[in-house]
């Protein structure tokens, strides 16, 4: 047990060590030479956020009991992103803000929105479902 949690230590260290090192070549040095933090932190949550999707994606894929249920909820949420895309407006009048990024932030409102209403739908279904067994 010990040997595998070594083993696992060695490896994500030497993951972050090579995270870290591609981050510095690729130039995350800001202009007056300071190492800018919050980009390297950007990238190593956002690598390590794409490596878990990837593991937990090729696992559902090995286990065919569960892949219809993965691939509905994926092309689910996906709809409904698209619904909201469809709906918010780029509208930035007043801001500081480019329209394109009004229209990502009203993106993820109205996201959000739609997904709490979701939420409430279904948890209403399943309660009036039980109610009537």
């Amino acid at each position: 047990m010990i040997s595998k949690l070594s083993k696992y230590l060695a490896y994500t260290i030497g993951v972050l060590g090579l995270i870290l090192y591609l981050i510095f070549i690729a130039g995350m040095i800001s202009a007056d030479g300071l190492f800018n933090w919050s980009m390297v932190l950007f990238w190593i949550l956002f690598i390590a956020a794409i490596v878990l999707m990837l593991v937990f994606l090729v696992k559902e894929f090995f286990s065919p009991g569960t892949i219809k249920g993965t691939i509905a909820g994926i092309v689910g949420l996906a709809l409904i992103i698209g619904i909201a895309y469809g709906i918010s407006d780029s509208d930035a009048v007043g801001t500081q803000y480019a329209a394109g990024t009004a229209k990502q932030v009203g993106t993820g409102l109205w996201t959000l929105y739609l997904l709490f209403i979701v939420s409430l739908l279904v948890i209403g279904y399943t309660e009036v479902k039980k109610l009537l067994r």
